[in-house]
């Protein structure tokens, strides 16, 4: 990337989007998550006007505290120490890392030993914070999630998901083409990772005029698992919302009605294109704005 001015005005649109966005699409794909067939989600169920409860948001709010805490030089090590005092989620990935940082193991151990969901969602749903710190600095943004992304999913795809999410977010702080910054977001990844296969594939599938739903079981048939949480399948459907939504609203909807990790699919989705959008000129209309 071109070296970028960002004012502090634009800067706070682009952070409070992002989170506003998180908020918006994890809202919607939360009472669906583990659904595995084709959804046909149209909107909203009836809310009471505040987003849902998300654990892929509490634990950013534990990486920012440590970010503060520790300042700019913060490792995994560092992380570590936070999620022993502050996370006490039992599931999957989470309650295998903690339970060996208990045990004294360190990252990129505690990720690793012993853990089968290195490949899953749980540290890909954890990239905007990275993006925020770093804004248009894709490279410094990768780095955190890296650091973020061993503590639990050391030598797994979800490091690579998250790894890709944060640098196309942060790239989303300066840069306006979509296709672009999913080629920044592959670059910062191995080429050929499954993450990275499965992208390319509905790249091109999505080139090829292929409907949504037809890259939908495409994405099944090349690169799915029947762990719903596994990280390259639920990051396609993240990107076929983007590629296919006709607008914020439909983009998620989309990756919703895709089914599998719903809850995460959105979530993300809804963050890069609010920061991509800027949420205050194109999401008034979803009445999840004060």
């Amino acid at each position: 990337m071109s070296r970028s001015v960002l004012n502090e005005d634009e800067f706070y649109k682009k952070v409070y989007g992002g989170w506003m966005g998180k908020n918006i699409g994890g809202t919607l794909g939360g009472p669906v998550e583990g659904e595995m067939e084709v959804l046909k989600l149209d909107f909203y169920p009836e809310l009471k006007n505040l987003p849902l409860a998300n654990d892929d948001l509490d634990l950013q709010l534990v990486a920012l505290h440590a970010l503060e805490r520790h300042g700019a030089r913060m490792t995994a090590k560092e992380l570590g120490q936070e999620w022993l005092e502050h996370v006490f989620f039992p599931y999957d990935e989470y309650g295998y890392a903690l339970t060996n940082l208990r045990r004294g193991l360190i990252p990129p151990v505690s990720g690793s030993f012993n853990n089968p969901f290195v490949d899953c969602m749980g540290s890909p749903i954890r990239s905007e914070l990275w993006a925020m710190v770093a804004p248009c600095a894709p490279n410094i943004a990768a780095h955190y999630a890296y650091q973020d992304a061993i503590l639990d999913h050391a030598g797994g795809e979800g490091v690579y998901g998250e790894m890709f999410f944060a640098a196309i977010e942060s790239a989303a702080f300066a840069e306006s083409d979509r296709d672009t910054l999913i080629q920044i977001g592959l670059s910062y990844i191995p080429a050929n990772c499954r993450t990275a296969l499965a992208v390319k594939d509905l790249i091109s599938w999505h080139k090829e005029g292929k409907d949504w739903l037809e890259a939908r079981a495409l994405v099944l048939e090349h690169h799915g698992s029947d762990n719903f949480t596994d990280a390259p399948q639920n990051i396609a459907f993240t990107i076929l919302g983007w590629l296919y939504g006709e607008d914020f609203g439909d983009a998620i909807l989309k990756a919703v009605n895709c089914g599998y990790d719903t809850d995460c699919t959105a979530a993300t989705l809804g963050a890069s294109a609010a920061i991509h959008f800027r949420i205050k000129r194109r999401l008034h209309h979803l009445q999840l704005m004060p």
